[in-house]
């Protein structure tokens, strides 16, 4: 018999011992016979798994407020807003005033404007003549009052009553709002010996003489500062008025 060469019989043991190998686990790579087959989760592709929802989120509060757009208001409609609109911090009072310092705005935060609105004031001299007999023709006096005396002082005695003259000085036109503040340009001119000045807020067309109050007020006592007092005007389109008495109208 012939025999093989001896380094091919290590090659054909591996073979042979392969066989038996090959057998058990199969060629297709199936489990053995009696083997329990190895198991991984799935999901049925009809049942996702379930998703706790995250919570919803707050929302974080708004900083900005409503505001009423006036840009394509005409005169009335501009005039009927700033009559109507209300003080921030006290609704039963207006949001509009004109004081010896000039207009100041506090709009009510839900109600102000989106944008600056356009507000006209008229300024008068108001020439003033204390007298104690009848007025001079063609001018009005005011109720009399007696003049406070200063502290330390005897009281006085005279009572003293004013005629005064009108002089228109200017109309200028400034913007109030949208937010709290005065409106530059608007302060009144500054008061003289014996001439005072009478202001007038308005919208739409211009203060006459005609619509200024026959009688003002003049006990407001100047030596110790600015006084100031508050005007009624009849005419419609008036938002405000301020009457800044003489400096000192007992010796005009």
């Amino acid at each position: 018999m012939r025999r093989l060469p001896v380094s091919a019989v290590p090659f054909l043991v591996v073979s042979l011992l392969a066989v038996p190998l090959l057998a058990a686990t199969g060629c297709s790579g199936e489990s053995p016979a009696g083997a329990t087959p190895s198991t991984s989760a799935t999901y049925d592709p009809a049942t996702p798994p379930a998703v706790t929802p995250a919570a919803p989120s707050t929302p974080s509060p708004s900083l900005t407020f409503a505001c009423v757009p006036t840009a394509g208001m005409d005169d009335a409609q501009r005039l009927h807003y700033l009559k109507n609109l209300k003080h921030d911090d006290r609704p039963l009072d207006g949001a509009l005033s004109l004081t010896d310092s000039g207009i100041r705005i506090t709009p009510d935060r839900q109600r102000r404007s989106c944008e600056p609105v356009p507000v006209k004031v008229s300024h008068f001299r108001v020439f003033t003549t204390r007298f104690q007999g009848e007025p001079e023709p063609r001018t009005t006096p005011t109720p009399r009052f007696t003049l406070p005396p200063l502290p330390g002082a005897a009281p006085t005695t005279p009572r003293f009553r004013y005629s005064f003259a009108y002089e228109a000085i200017s109309t200028v036109d400034v913007v109030v709002g949208p937010e709290e503040g005065l409106a530059t340009g608007s302060r009144p001119p500054a008061t003289q010996k014996c001439a005072g000045t009478l202001s007038v807020a308005h919208v739409g067309q211009e203060i006459t003489e005609a619509d200024l109050p026959q009688e003002l007020d003049f006990t407001s006592d100047t030596r110790f500062g600015t006084a100031w007092t508050t005007v009624e005007l009849s005419a419609e389109r008036v938002l405000d008025a301020v009457f800044l008495p003489p400096d000192n109208p007992g010796l005009c």
